[in-house]
């Protein structure tokens, strides 16, 4: 039972993984350019999904060294994952970005979770824009959790404070590593009672005695489960969405902002390919998604991006010419279907007005004002 299974998450006893750790470390050089090769040899031997886990995991923190010099630029380190290859190097978000795609390949299904890191003993960070990234991984039916970033400071440094074989990163405990790590989807904390914002800013006495409380009417399997059913972009907006809500701030509030628009322009894409193949309901309802999203962004953006704005105007406008060209195909009112297409054209007309001039805006509002008097 999935619900069992995941409340029992981290707990996996003691296991032998000297072999593959070894096999790991010398993992032979030339195999380092092309990722699907490194993984089959790192998992061919591996017992169990738990072991091809752990050669990945203990082959990203022997192999990528943290990137310092990016961290203190504040800058972005890696481009891609055939970057972090080829220069050794990443960030945080590198690492979750390598470890997922290494559990991808040994099919073993793997995210990103991002959100706030701190170290216990030190003041609490600003939650404005989060500050780090993990994994948390599908596991022989367990979700489990993993921080190969934290993990590398058992191979680096003088005096590392834990070792490869006492680990606390590698398949961390939920309601351990939530006393440094807050995701910002609250599902991906895993406990049956997530903690808050404010109680991660508290002391840590204060948070474990937050942890004491149990409250079962949580079910974060339930949300892992729809998580899961979710296509690869939808995923990317509930993950924004729910960042949002659990951390509404400025950033966050931006963010979640061009996540709805990420995804209108998938849809609009989508509408695209099938304009001359799906039926007429089908079309409008992609082009209401769109707009539906897009006037969502627009509550909590300030500026549009020009390929936003030119989203927003063409799905308008689109949508009022199918309204108004297939109306006894859609099955609706000349009045109604009249209407409804002049509010939708003076909608573009009114978001072509805004920002930048551009040649794009010119000619939709030519298109807007010769479609308004057709209407008319």
């Amino acid at each position: 039972m999935i619900g069992h299974n995941l409340r029992v998450v981290g707990q996996i006893g003691k296991t032998d993984f000297s072999a593959i750790d070894q096999k790991a470390r010398q993992a032979p050089a030339h195999l380092d350019k092309d990722l699907s090769s490194l993984t089959a040899y790192l998992t061919e031997d591996a017992a169990g999904e738990l072991g091809k886990v752990r050669a990945v995991y203990v082959w990203i923190i022997t192999h990528i060294a943290y990137d310092y010099p990016a961290a203190k630029r504040n800058k972005r380190s890696n481009h891609s994952i055939q970057d972090i290859l080829d220069r050794r190097k990443a960030l945080c978000f590198g690492y979750a970005q390598l470890f997922q795609e290494m559990c991808r390949l040994s099919n073993i299904p793997a995210y990103v979770v991002n959100g706030y890191a701190r170290e216990v003993e030190e003041p609490a960070p600003s939650l404005d824009v989060p500050n780090h990234s993990w994994n948390a991984a599908l596991v022989d039916g367990k979700w489990l959790l993993f921080d190969p970033t934290w993990g590398q400071g058992t191979t680096s440094g003088a005096n590392p404070r834990y070792t490869l074989e006492n680990d606390p990163f590698f398949v961390a405990r939920p309601d351990k590593l939530i006393l440094s790590h807050l995701p910002g989807n609250p599902m991906w904390q895993m406990l049956p009672n997530p903690l808050s914002a404010d109680a991660f800013m508290s002391p840590a006495s204060t948070l474990e005695h937050h942890l004491s409380r149990i409250d079962s009417t949580y079910s974060y399997a339930d949300s892992l489960q729809f998580f899961q059913q979710l296509s690869t972009d939808r995923q990317r907006l509930h993950e924004a969405e729910q960042t949002f809500r659990s951390f509404p701030s400025e950033s966050n509030r931006v963010q979640f902002g061009h996540a709805l628009f990420d995804y209108a322009g998938i849809l609009a894409d989508t509408a695209e390919l099938l304009q001359n193949n799906a039926p007429p309901q089908k079309l409008r309802q992609l082009n209401a998604g769109v707009i539906s999203l897009c006037r969502k962004a627009q509550q909590h953006l300030t500026n549009l991006y020009p390929w936003q704005q030119e989203l927003f105007i063409n799905a308008l406008i689109n949508q009022a010419v199918l309204l108004y060209n297939q109306q006894d195909e859609l099955e609706i009112e000349a009045q109604t279907a009249g209407k409804e297409a002049l509010s939708l054209l003076h909608e573009a007309l009114a978001t072509a007005e805004t920002g930048e001039p551009s040649f794009f805006k010119q000619m939709a509002r030519q298109r807007c004002m010769q479609y308004i008097q057709v209407i008319e």
